[in-house]
């Protein structure tokens, strides 16, 4: 098996058996400090994260190339929020329709989309996660527009408050009043209670979505001005 990292040979130890092993060594032995795998591409084919469970026990054995990129976690970070520019506004597209199967005969369509929607909802906050963190590290006072303790789930985030100081971005905010909400969806699922179900994705889910599609360009400006003090 030939092993590459950025387009270039990667030496591997011999004794690595699985495709696991190889993932692991090179994430602990090869990358550049500050720098995180970004892609890894098995025979031609990009690994998910799934994908990265599924092949973990692969012999190296039927491997003909296994390929690795790396990129600072700013640099991921700003890939995939231009990604996100046009993903969002797609996706709150998509939960307006799948609000709309639920209601009719389409049922059994609208739970497969929503399920795709919430792996996509659930990448988006851990990418924001990141974001944060990035723009916090020249800045660790840094404070980020969010919920009081006395919010609760059902707060309108219209009339969340900005800091004094930082971005004024909602984007932040939503991210405990979306875990409340997909909570408190999953008994509404057990109870297979698909109207109210629909109600919570079009009244609750989709202007969360919209507001993370309104910012993600602003957040996008913000990590890419920290890649350049970088």
């Amino acid at each position: 098996m030939k092993v590459s990292l950025n387009l270039k040979p990667c030496e591997v130890p011999s004794d690595l058996k699985t495709v696991g092993e190889v993932i692991a060594h090179v994430e602990n032995h090869k990358l550049a400090e500050g720098h995180g795998l970004n892609r890894i591409i098995l025979d031609g084919e990009i690994l998910e994260f799934e994908d990265e469970q599924a092949v973990a026990e692969k012999p190296v054995a039927e491997v003909e190339l296994l390929e690795f990129y790396s990129a600072r976690p700013v640099d991921m970070a700003i890939e995939g929020l231009t990604y996100a520019i046009e993903l969002l506004p797609s996706m709150a597209e998509d939960l307006a329709g799948i609000a709309q199967d639920l209601r009719s005969a389409n049922l059994e369509e609208g739970l497969l989309r929503f399920h795709e929607c919430l792996g996509y909802i659930g990448w988006y906050v851990t990418l924001v996660n990141a974001a944060q963190q990035i723009i916090t590290t020249h800045d660790p006072n840094l404070q980020f527009l969010d919920l009081s303790d006395e919010a609760t789930p059902e707060t309108d985030l219209s009339q969340v408050q900005p800091p004094a100081d930082g971005p004024e971005l909602k984007t932040f905010a939503s991210r405990e009043n979306l875990r409340q909400k997909l909570k408190d969806m999953e008994a509404v699922q057990e109870n297979k209670d698909n109207l109210l179900l629909a109600d919570q994705i079009e009244y609750e889910i989709l202007p969360i979505v919209k507001i993370w599609a309104d910012e993600v360009p602003v957040l996008l400006k913000q990590v890419q001005a920290e890649a350049g003090m970088a």
